[in-house]
């Protein structure tokens, strides 16, 4: 019966590569059934998986501000930075090894999974440039199976994973950002692993007076609760556009779709509206400043070996302004249909869930909000200094 389930859906997915359209085929039902079928045996074996990255060795770095790379793109219209930036991101990606022969990626450069690896730098990253010196490592990240199915596993393979990001998070540290301030920012399986890098290596230690916010966003299964933000000694939710050593999160769904009245989380969700910065606000489309459509193609069927697919990136297009109003809702975010819009057209999945369209949606607000906290926070610092120089002097 397996069988013929997993053979119907690989000729209908068949159809639909001709087509172009696997990303929104592969939505709801048919995506758990997809990957429950497909992709990786067995149980996680730690020990099987392929050697930890070397963070000295800088093509394990996606995005760094002395390389070119698609993290420096802007949207059409918009100024790209013309100076070194006071901060640094410090971003996760979110998941790209989608044809997974294994439970964790090879890492493998000439690959579909970095051609995904580079989508979420030209759309997600780029979120951050302006504000921001962008450094983002690859990592062994989990397969997309992971997340359809047994929370134990899925758990085990997020804990090995995080290794990778404590370790460049720790390279980051030590040669890169050496005192600087720094912004986590992240999506999906990243917020994930974002979460527990702030839980085990920033909360209540002296990093978190560097940390000037986090945008952990998209959390998959609920990872980001608010339940689990308020379980934070040092460090709480964002509940306005310019406070600091805060996290901002949220994830979108279509208002009244049939995704978000799906949604089953432990916990509801944190919900920091991207609109209005306010936690379980509401917001007008007159606060929404643009949504900017991807470039690229994600490939997001698992059928097939993970050779790269020679995707072109173009620029950035011009921002869409106005196209949505936003609300909290039970811990989540929703917003005004996007299937006929510019935006939505390779990422509104039927049945309204926006997860792709987390950053494409936001990318404006987004963008000004990240340099309205970094200018907060050297602001902060100008004021502080002054005073200790005032101590000093008397």
């Amino acid at each position: 019966m397996k069988k013929r389930i997993l053979l119907s859906l690989v000729l209908a997915l068949g159809a639909a590569v001709g087509l172009g359209i696997v990303y929104t085929v592969m939505t709801g039902q048919t995506l758990a059934v997809v990957f429950t079928l497909t992709g990786p045996q067995g149980e996680f074996d730690p020990t099987a998986q392929s050697p930890a990255p070397d963070y000295a060795d800088m093509s394990n770095w996606a995005a760094l501000p002395q390389t070119q790379d698609l993290a420096d793109i802007t949207p059409a219209g918009v100024s790209p930075r013309t100076r070194a930036a006071p901060v640094d991101v410090f971003f996760v990606h979110p998941t790209g090894y989608i044809k997974a022969s294994q439970w964790t990626s090879p890492m493998d450069p000439d690959s579909s999974t970095e051609d995904n690896t580079r989508w979420m730098l030209a759309n997600q990253a780029s979120v951050f440039n302006f504000c921001c010196e962008v450094y983002a490592p690859r990592y062994r990240e989990g397969a997309l199976k992971i997340f359809f199915g047994d929370r134990r596993r899925k758990d085990s393979v997020l804990d090995f994973v995080y290794g990778d990001i404590d370790a460049a998070f720790t390279y980051f540290l030590d040669n890169f950002s050496k005192g600087r301030p720094f912004v986590i920012a992240s999506h999906s399986q990243g917020s994930s692993l974002a979460m527990r890098l702030i839980e085990r290596r920033i909360d209540g230690t002296p990093l978190r007076e560097r940390m000037v916010a986090a945008y952990l966003v998209g959390s998959p299964a609920g990872d980001v609760s608010e339940l689990r933000v308020a379980r934070l000694r040092s460090i709480r939710a964002c509940e306005s556009g310019a406070e600091l050593h805060c996290i901002i999160h949220f994830a979108t769904y279509a208002r009244g779709s049939q995704a978000a009245l799906g949604v089953r989380v432990p916990e509801p969700m944190l919900c920091v509206n991207p609109l209005s910065w306010t936690k379980n606000g509401s917001a007008s489309a007159a606060d929404h400043l643009g949504a900017v459509a991807s470039t690229g193609t994600f490939d997001l069927s698992p059928f097939g070996d993970d050779t790269p697919a020679e995707v072109a990136f173009g620029p950035l297009g011009q921002p869409e302004v106005g196209i949505t109003d936003a609300d909290c809702w039970d811990g989540l975010l929703l917003v005004s249909d996007m299937s006929n819009q510019p935006v939505g057209k390779d990422l509104a999945m039927p049945g309204g869930n926006y997860h792709g369209l987390d950053y494409p949606l936001f990318h404006m607000n987004l963008r000004r909000n990240a340099l309205e906290r970094v200018s907060a926070y050297m602001r902060n610092t100008l004021a502080r200094e002054a005073v200790v120089a005032e101590a000093t002097v008397q």
